[in-house]
């Protein structure tokens, strides 16, 4: 790696250790200890081999036989017993660890700007929840194994060479020194082929997460075979980058074993060649270095692998700390003060708003009253939703202010100012849960009374009478088994059930029957009253009553006005009106 990648590694390691992994050190030190002896236990196989060929093959002392299979026997229930506890702990560690990341990982995204959904796609924040976590999973145990049982072990071995014959040991372990190099070189291009292969997967992940949400759409443009072969292209995409990642692995242990040949094959001709050695080391020496430095490939193997699975994991933590470390635009100040809301009106002050550098609103002036109901009309992308998302300030303007009952809603805390609002959008947005829970939703420390009492004026009971469970009913993913009308209707419930004082709706009756839209406009006339309401309507049919209306065109206020006033102007609303009447007698 060079000098900028060990110093993100390291970041990247010190950061694990400092926020997660310190958290658990009672589990991370029994694991140590459990892999300390792990490591000397197989250590003390190769030195049991000693007796073994001299004692009990050799010489064939009575005393031996029975000691060294004992002894053997003890050594195997010792090494075991230590290899369960540490395994059981690390698997125990490592999925605690990523949990606790993984609930970061959540509560940055539900508590994230709402364009940072915007710009990156859900199915590849779901990758990072899922692959990414199982790589860094991976890595955290690998690298607590290689890093104290491995390396001990290696250690351990080592020394036993020494002592048996340290001329033999220097000649068998020069080789040792020497696999760094290429293994440090394997490592740094594992972590390039690991961070395209999680781009890939990522990119995979997202695409088939659009097309199952737009499953309807494909089959009524018969456009399947078009979204298999896109999914297709994108999988070999994805392989050819696994194949990479795959390749690289790959490398590292046959380089061991070529080392691991060549010096031991050196070991055995200077042993056999030189008359001196064959004399000083007995059968069972000779067994037992043999022994030990076949083992001591095993643990160096693993520590050249080891490299190449924390680069994986490290890749993986960094996309993952890229999300933790966000800095949200949208947040409280360091002042804020609770939202107090006395009269409830809402005043916008020269508001101008841009999305990635074209501005879609422009000076826009008006004051929403307490009681009144002001609607706001224009062509698609004229920028009215935008306007209602500036007042829960799921967006902040780049310029202007925006006052409810005089206080600066970037002065007050977002909670404060999201608990008076009530948000009825064109789509229903229902969790796969019971209807109960979804209308409760709302109001989480509801009575069942008052859901029930929601339900009713939103006229949902008639059509959750119906239904085998009734309010039980669990509605699927998005309410897929339920209706446009019938998603609608729960959504506007939700909102009864609420009883916020600032009202914002936008195309709420948009997904609805002409006989529901009746129902709704009624029930939807008792929720406004004494309350701030700002819609946004498609069906200018639904807001002639309006106290106000304006209208936007290309990002600006060109009218105001009461709806006969308008169409008395014969202006931009009157041919919006117009259009609308004629496409209904149609």
């Amino acid at each position: 790696m060079d000098s900028n990648n060990k110093i993100t590694s390291w970041h990247l390691i010190r950061r694990l250790f400092d926020g997660y992994i310190l958290e658990h050190k009672w589990k991370l030190i029994i694991a140590i200890l459990s892999m300390i002896i792990i490591a000397f236990t197989t250590a003390a196989y190769a030195r049991v081999m000693e007796p073994l060929i001299d004692q009990v093959l050799v010489n064939r002392d009575s005393a031996s036989i029975l000691l060294i299979p004992l002894l053997f026997l003890f050594i195997s229930i010792v090494k075991a017993t230590a290899t369960y506890i540490q395994s059981f702990i690390l698997g125990v560690f490592g999925q605690r660890i990523i949990a606790e990341i993984q609930n970061n990982l959540f509560n940055k995204l539900v508590n994230s700007d709402l364009n940072f959904f915007e710009k990156n796609a859900t199915g590849s924040l779901i990758s990072k929840f899922l692959n990414d976590a199982n790589l860094l999973r991976e890595a955290l145990t690998k690298s607590l194994t290689g890093i104290s049982k491995d390396f001990l072990t290696l250690v351990f071995l080592i020394i036993l060479l020494f002592i048996t014959d340290w001329q033999l040991a220097l000649i068998a372990t020069i080789g040792f020194p020497l696999s760094f190099f290429p293994v440090k070189k394997i490592g740094k291009r594992m972590r390039k082929a690991s961070i395209q292969n999680q781009e890939k997967t990522s990119d995979f992940s997202a695409l088939l997460n659009e097309a199952f949400t737009n499953l309807i759409q494909i089959k009524l443009y018969t456009n399947e075979k078009k979204e298999v072969d896109k999914i297709k292209l994108s999988n070999e995409l994805r392989l050819k980058a696994i194949f990479k990642v795959i390749k690289t692995r790959a490398v590292a242990t046959p380089l061991i074993e070529i080392l691991a040949g060549i010096f031991t094959a050196l070991v055995i001709l200077y042993a056999a060649g030189f008359e001196e050695t064959s004399n000083r080391l007995s059968a069972g020496e000779f067994v037992t270095f043999i022994t030990a430095l076949g083992l001591s490939y095993q643990p160096l193997r693993s520590i050249a692998n080891l490299n190449t699975s924390l680069q994986e994991g490290l890749a993986a933590a960094h996309r993952i700390f890229n999300i933790l470390d966000l800095e949200n635009k949208i947040v409280d100040t360091n002042n804020a003060k609770k939202l107090i809301i006395t009269r409830g009106n809402i005043t916008f002050q020269n508001i101008s708003f841009s999305y990635e550098k074209f501005q879609t609103l422009k000076d826009i002036d008006f004051e929403a009253k307490l009681g009144k109901k002001l609607a706001i009309v224009g062509k698609s992308g004229a920028g009215k939703s935008t306007i209602l998302n500036l007042i829960p300030r799921f967006n902040d303007p780049i310029s202007g202010k925006i006052l409810i009952d005089d206080q600066d809603i970037k002065l007050v805390t977002l909670k404060s100012l999201r608990n008076k609002i009530s948000f009825v959008s064109q789509n229903a947005n229902l969790f796969n849960m019971s209807i109960f829970d979804n209308i409760l939703y709302g109001k989480i420390d509801a009575s069942e009374e008052e859901v029930f009492d929601a339900a009713e004026k939103a006229y949902c009971k008639d059509f959750v009478e119906k239904l085998p469970k009734k309010f039980d009913t669990i509605v699927g993913e998005s309410g897929i088994k339920l209706s446009g009308g019938q998603k609608q209707r729960i959504a506007i419930a939700r909102a009864f059930l609420k009883n916020a004082p600032i009202i914002l709706l936008d195309e709420a009756t948009s997904s609805l029957d002409t006989e529901s839209e009746k129902k709704i406009q009624l029930a939807l006339d008792k929720l406004i009253e004494g309350k701030t309401t700002i819609i946004v309507a498609h069906r200018l049919s639904t807001i002639v009553d309006a106290d106000e209306i304006i209208t936007i065109q290309d990002g600006k206020i060109v009218e105001k006005g009461k709806h006969l006033e308008l169409i008395n102007k014969g202006g931009v609303y009157s041919k919006l009106y117009n259009e609308s009447q004629e496409y209904k007698d149609k």
